[in-house]
């Protein structure tokens, strides 16, 4: 009998619960927001870009079929779309490591497009549109050719006695990285 009783009361607590579901927005609703353009925000038509966009509520390891995810240059009123190469998921930490404690990393979902041969030099705008929402534009710069790489190198060390670099138990007068650069 007390089971009986109980049925109308868990139908009407999960009614509740549906719809305060309902009434919380979802994380896909959030906007789409264009964090960070790399390498550089100045680009050439025919260069290889990349967008780092957060909002997205699915995580691509490559591009959705059809055509739910594109990216669109406009410049001077004229939209044209690029074709999105590679997606991958991304975190990136979101400030400076610090004494007080860890920091928070940001997930990030990274896209590469090549620009189109179509634009000139001058100022553009580029959005990210998926299922039917649109990221804000975000400014770029069009130059006639694209900025110099930037090449970063880590120092390479070695830590060993100096008779196994220069080999086979013999002694060398030389230190061990002009050993190595010798080898090399």
């Amino acid at each position: 009998m007390r089971l009986a009783a109980l049925a109308p009361l868990s139908l009407l607590l999960s009614a509740f619960a549906c719809f305060g579901q309902a009434a919380q927005p979802r994380q896909n609703d959030a906007a789409l927001r264009i964090n960070a353009v790399a390498p550089y925000p100045r680009v050439a038509p025919g260069q290889i870009i990349e967008l780092r966009v957060e909002g997205f509520d699915e995580r691509f390891i490559s591009p959705p079929p059809g055509d739910v995810l594109s990216i669109l240059l406009t410049q001077d009123g004229a939209t044209t779309e690029a074709r999105v190469r590679t997606t991958a998921p991304t975190l990136v930490r979101e400030a400076p490591a610090t004494p007080d404690g860890p920091v928070g990393m940001k997930q990030l979902q990274s896209m590469t497009f090549v620009v189109p041969r179509s634009l000139r030099a001058g100022e553009a705008e580029v959005a990210v549109s998926y299922r039917g929402r649109r990221s804000a534009p975000f400014k770029l710069e069009v130059v006639e050719r694209p900025q110099r790489p930037a090449v970063g190198s880590a120092p390479v060390m070695t830590i060993a006695p100096r008779s196994s670099i220069a080999g086979r138990g013999r002694r060398s007068s030389m230190p061990a990285a002009r050993a190595m650069t010798a080898i090399g």
